[in-house]
């Protein structure tokens, strides 16, 4: 299974992970409402320096507009946003506690108005905000009520019956397993909600205000041709860069290795035809096409397909993903605009920005997957 990425893109939103650490270790007020303005002689300052001053005013300035916005998704992303730089650390112990409490309560604020809203109900089912998170049961007794929401709205989505798989060596683990493996092989799509969700994060962050004093960094390695207005991609990117996947790890226990020798190898297979032909997320799909080769015979039709699909999920990925940032062939708008199609996926943004570029939409003969040059 290949690990897709943005290339350039993520890159930039680890660098600005990095940066804003790197700026951590001024003192913040736990009562601080508003980012605090660079210093009067910030045009003086060195490069990376000023950098770190403008992205930082937008990440507050982000934190601030979404805590106070009526949008639960909104609330739920500053609440992010906030946990992540106490967990960063480099303030003070009473400014970090005072932003994870402030974190806790956007949180807990966001919950009642969840339960109508898939999308949201997914970024909330692997981090249930509870308090006392040290105790187990309280945790897994919230994420169940947000997984029985989830099944409730969308029983025809597998990955809701999936987030339920227990482990393998778990007592009772069969039964469960069987029955939640028949519910997902049953289900007629595959939602992660990656899709529906980098288009909120996008959304959101247009409505950021851009820095004011952002530096000209076309001297700076890496960052070139960024342009003020990328910093919302970047911080859209960094976010949803932490949407996590974990049942797939359960998708892995059940559909691979010995499968073939159990009674749920039917809706195993069911469920990773679903998962190609009907994921919004390329990480699902890139695992579906290495399980087809286990879950049937090698002469099959299904494995030989699953050959082919997998090189041309090599093509677009490394020709189109991989292609974006600063330098690259294809621009931060182009990504951005390949997003607000109607029902744009993963993999179709993937496959517009191979076309972007003039390329044709299948590999040519003499492509070598960069996963086969790796094996040589």
């Amino acid at each position: 299974m290949i690990r897709p990425g943005l290339g350039q893109l993520r890159a930039l939103a680890a660098s600005l992970a990095l940066l804003l650490s790197a700026g951590a270790g001024a003192a913040e007020s736990p009562q601080a409402e508003t980012p605090a303005p660079a210093p009067a002689n910030s045009v003086e300052m060195p490069l990376e320096q000023r950098l770190e001053w403008a992205m930082k005013a937008y990440a507050d300035a982000a934190i601030e507009t979404f805590a106070r916005s009526s949008s639960p998704r909104e609330r739920w992303i500053a609440g992010l946003m906030l946990a992540d730089k106490a967990m960063r650390g480099g303030a003070s112990p009473e400014a970090t506690e005072a932003m994870n409490a402030r974190a806790q309560a956007l949180f807990e604020g966001v919950i009642a108005d969840a339960a109508k809203d898939s999308t949201l109900l997914f970024w909330v089912l692997f981090d249930p905000p509870v308090r006392g998170q040290q105790e187990g049961a309280v945790w897994a007794q919230a994420r169940l009520k947000v997984l029985t929401d989830l099944q409730r709205l969308e029983p025809d989505n597998a990955v809701v019956w999936l987030a339920n798989l227990p482990r393998r060596d778990d007592p009772g683990a069969i039964p469960i397993a069987i029955d939640m493996l028949a519910q997902a092989a049953a289900a007629k799509r595959f939602d992660t909600h990656f899709a529906s969700s980098m288009r909120a994060l996008l959304s959101a962050f247009e409505r950021v205000p851009l820095p004011k004093d952002w530096p000209d960094t076309r001297q700076l390695a890496g960052w070139e041709k960024v342009k003020p207005e990328d910093v919302r991609i970047i911080m859209a990117v960094g976010v949803g860069s932490a949407l996590a996947m974990p049942y797939l790890v359960g998708v892995q226990w059940w559909c691979d290795g010995n499968s073939a020798e159990h009674p749920w190898l039917p809706d195993c297979r069911k469920l990773t035809q679903t998962m190609i032909e009907r994921s919004d997320a390329i990480v699902p799909y890139s695992l579906a096409l290495a399980l087809t080769s286990k879950l049937h015979a090698p002469d099959s039709e299904q494995a030989r397909n699953a050959v082919v699909l997998r090189r041309r999920l090599a093509w677009v990925v490394e020709r189109g993903m991989q292609q974006v940032g600063p330098g690259q062939p294809v621009a931060f708008s182009v990504w951005r605009k390949a997003w607000q199609k109607p029902q744009a996926t993963e993999l179709s943004v993937a496959r517009d920005l191979v076309a972007a570029q003039g390329l044709p939409p299948e590999p040519p003969d003499d492509f070598v997957p960069a996963w086969d040059k790796e094996s040589q």
